[in-house]
């Protein structure tokens, strides 16, 4: 596995407990000796809080549990794990989805290897077909709206 993924992901739990994204990069990415690393890390952490709404609903969309139940940690991996699958097209499915297996699994939650498999899998099976809300426009019925909220 490599260490931008875990880094990535250290990122990734730091801005969600209230860290500046700066101050997260200076204390996991930075100190990764390879310049591609750096450059992984960076790409995955600005792309998934980027993205973050959309990733949420197409993990929500593939999932059997709602994503309110899920540990806050799996979580994290699958989002990365989904915006690499979605955003990022020089990284192939199969690595996408195995290093977020092995990434779960090394932050000790090797309980839920089966789970982020699963999931990565479904979301790598449809590919790009992967259909958002759209928002309301101005003259939306008051259903549609209700229904987006």
């Amino acid at each position: 596995m490599t260490s931008a993924r875990l880094a990535a992901y250290r990122v990734l739990s730091e801005v969600a407990l209230g860290t500046d994204l700066p101050v997260a990069h200076t204390r996991h990415r930075d100190i990764l000796p390879d310049d591609r690393e750096r450059a992984l890390v960076t790409e995955l952490t600005n792309g998934t809080l980027r993205w973050l709404a959309a990733l949420d609903h197409i993990i929500a969309s593939v999932s059997a549990r709602p994503l309110a139940k899920l540990d806050v940690e799996v979580l994290q991996v699958l989002r990365l794990g989904a915006y690499q699958l979605v955003h990022l097209d020089r990284i192939p499915a199969s690595a996408a989805v195995d290093q977020a297996v092995t990434l779960v699994r090394q932050i000790g939650k090797a309980s839920a290897r089966g789970f982020v498999n699963a999931v990565l899998r479904k979301i790598a099976r449809l590919g790009g077909d992967h259909r958002l809300p759209t928002i309301p426009t101005a003259t939306a019925s008051r259903h549609e709206i209700i229904s987006y909220l």
